[in-house]
């Protein structure tokens, strides 16, 4: 399925559940709470417009899966102490028949900043940055398979909103921008990604 295709189904569940919820909709600010889990599928869009390995060039600007799932621990109701870890996932065939896999995972720390609540306390903007240890991997197979995996370090930038939907549940819409350095003669894998999740709070 397209990666493009699957956010649109996933963001018209989002405004489903949000129409078919009006006991959340009457309800005062969600009480606070310490701990959220959070679990996040959707796109990523690797920023690299020339990407080259071993003399083989690919347009690795294109849509990929993406999935994250974090933890938070609130200090107060505008600061979050986080622990983000996420992954993304492509596959292309280039013009010489040749089958690239690219992905990335990464892990790490970070500080969320809440806003002030909105929409009858319902929803909450946020910026959250992080940073992270990095594992990127290319697999270039044809008649042979030849697989290159590097460590690197990244920082993330994350914004968007928490739309609660109950006192335990809510759905988080974020834009993230991941930034990455490596050496070991993969290009630069930064990108844009953008998920629509689920987050329970106890």
């Amino acid at each position: 399925m397209d990666a493009r295709l699957l956010l649109h189904r996933s963001l018209g569940v989002a405004i489903v559940l949000l129409m078919c919820s009006p006991a959340a909709a009457q309800e005062a600010q969600p009480k606070p709470r310490k701990h959220h889990v959070s679990l996040q599928p959707g796109v990523f869009n690797n920023s690299a417009e020339g990407f080259e390995f071993g003399g083989l060039d690919l347009d690795a600007g294109r849509d990929t899966f993406y999935g994250a799932v974090s933890y938070r621990y609130s200090l107060n109701p505008s600061i979050d102490l986080a622990l983000h870890a996420g992954h993304w996932i492509g596959q292309w065939t280039t013009a010489t028949s040749h089958i690239v896999e690219l992905a990335s995972g990464f892990i790490g720390p970070g500080v969320r900043v809440n806003g002030r609540r909105r929409a009858a306390g319902r929803v909450v903007p946020y910026l959250q940055t992080n940073v992270y240890f990095v594992q990127e991997q290319l697999v270039l197979e044809r008649a042979w398979s030849k697989r290159v995996t590097q460590n690197a370090f990244g920082v993330g930038l994350m914004g968007g909103l928490d739309v609660a939907l109950g006192e335990r549940v809510s759905i988080p819409i974020e834009v993230i921008y991941l930034a990455t350095t490596g050496n070991a003669g993969i290009d630069d894998l930064s990108g844009v990604g953008l998920s629509i999740g689920v987050d329970l709070s106890f």
